[in-house]
C-alpha cells in the first residue's frame, strides 16, 4: 500500500528512474519545444504544484517531499512563512555534509528574474536556499483542507542548465537564458547519498526504501522512493 499521510507528518525521498522536463501547474505548455525535448530523450510532463519548469533525472538532484497536516504546530497559513522550516532543514542537512558555507534561507516573497516564470531555478522564493546570490534548492507548495505538501529539490549536478536549449525561443534568447542560468544556480556541493542521510537523520523517521509513493497531491510521479512518517 502507498503511504497515506492522513493527519500525520510524512517525508519521502524520491529517486526518479527516468528523465523529464516537469512544467509547473500554471505554466504555458508552449514554453518548451516538445520536439527538442523528445530528441534529447526527455518526457514533457506537468506537475500539480506551481512554479517554473525543472529538469528531473536520475542522480541529478536530491528530491525530498514533505507533508504537514493542518493541525501540525509547524503548519502556517501564511504561504510566505510556511516554507521557512523547510529551508532551515535543508541548510542543516547540507551543513552536516560540509557544504553549508554561505547558505541563506530566503525569507521574503518570490524574487523573479527574466526566466523564473519558465525555469524554476532562475528566481528564488520563500524557504529556498541561496549561496552568494545563486539558488541551491527549490520549493513548491500544494495545499488542501488536510494540510500542505512541500515538493523540494537540491541540485547535485548542473542539469538545470540543459533547460535553456529546450526553450521554445530563438537562438539568441536560448543563449541568453543559458548565460543567466549559469550565474543563477549553484550545486549543493555534497554527494547525494550524504545529503539524503543527513536529511533522514534530521527528520528522525524510519525510512522504507523502495516503497511506492502516490501521485500528487502526494509526491510520486511513478518513481521509487523512501518515506517516513
Amino acid at each position: 500500500m502507498p503511504p497515506d499521510p492522513s493527519d500525520r507528518r510524512l517525508a519521502c525521498l524520491v529517486h526518479p528512474t527516468g528523465s523529464a522536463v516537469v512544467l509547473g501547474s500554471a505554466q504555458l505548455a508552449g514554453d518548451f519545444d516538445a520536439d527538442r525535448c523528445a530528441a534529447e530523450g526527455l518526457a514533457l510532463v506537468r506537475r500539480r504544484s506551481g512554479g517554473g519548469a525543472v529538469l528531473v533525472a536520475p542522480e541529478a538532484q536530491v528530491w525530498l517531499d514533505l507533508f504537514l497536516p493542518v493541525t501540525d504546530p509547524l503548519f502556517d497559513r501564511d504561504i510566505v512563512r510556511a516554507s521557512s522550516w523547510v529551508g532551515a532543514l535543508w541548510r542543516r542537512a547540507i551543513a552536516a555534509c560540509g557544504g553549508g558555507e554561505n547558505l541563506v534561507v530566503h525569507e521574503g516573497g518570490l524574487e523573479e528574474t527574466a526566466w523564473s516564470r519558465r525555469i524554476c531555478f532562475s528566481g528564488i522564493g520563500p524557504g529556498e536556499l541561496g549561496r552568494d546570490g545563486r539558488k541551491v534548492t527549490g520549493v513548491s507548495q500544494r495545499r488542501d483542507r488536510s494540510g500542505a505538501w512541500f515538493f523540494t529539490m537540491g541540485l547535485i549536478g548542473p542539469g538545470q542548465l540543459a533547460l535553456a536549449p529546450l526553450l521554445a525561443a530563438g537562438r539568441a534568447e536560448r543563449a541568453a537564458a543559458a548565460t543567466a542560468l549559469a550565474v543563477e544556480t549553484s550545486l549543493v556541493g555534497c554527494p547525494a547519498v550524504e545529503v539524503e542521510k543527513a536529511l533522514a537523520g534530521l527528520l528522525g523517521g524510519a525510512f522504507l526504501a523502495g516503497e511506492d509513493v502516490p501521485a500528487e497531491p502526494h509526491p510520486r510521479q511513478g518513481d521509487d522512493g523512501a518515506c517516513a512518517g
